[in-house]
């Protein structure tokens, strides 16, 4: 074989061997492109599952809000009430204090 013949067949064998490393790169950017597509994927349903776990606490919060709303109206309302109730409860004794009739007293008639 001439020398010309030699080196084209040694460029040969590199040259297949070249293609042979690239096409194992190629092999190993395919799983590891597959395996961040997949880990993708599960992150994405974690994200979809905590949004609906979110979406379902706000919705609990909000009626708990409003919930404590009417129970801070219902404490309020009643305190009202009570004052008022204990203010007239104290009139109608000091009424009934300077009212009193004492047996030795007669009412008039």
């Amino acid at each position: 074989m001439t020398q010309h013949g030699i080196s084209l067949q040694g460029y040969n064998k590199d040259l297949v061997k070249r293609l042979e490393e690239l096409r194992s790169l190629r092999h190993d950017f395919n799983r590891q492109i597959a395996s961040d597509e997949e880990k993708i994927r599960n992150i994405m349903i974690e994200i979809r599952n905590h949004s609906d776990s979110l979406a379902l606490l706000n919705e609990s919060l909000a009626k708990k809000l409003a919930a404590r709303v009417e129970v801070d109206k219902t404490i309020t309302d009643t305190e009202l009430t009570y004052a008022k109730t204990l203010e007239k409860s104290q009139n109608l004794i000091t009424v009934l204090k300077k009212d009193r009739v004492t047996p030795q007293q007669k009412p008039p008639i």
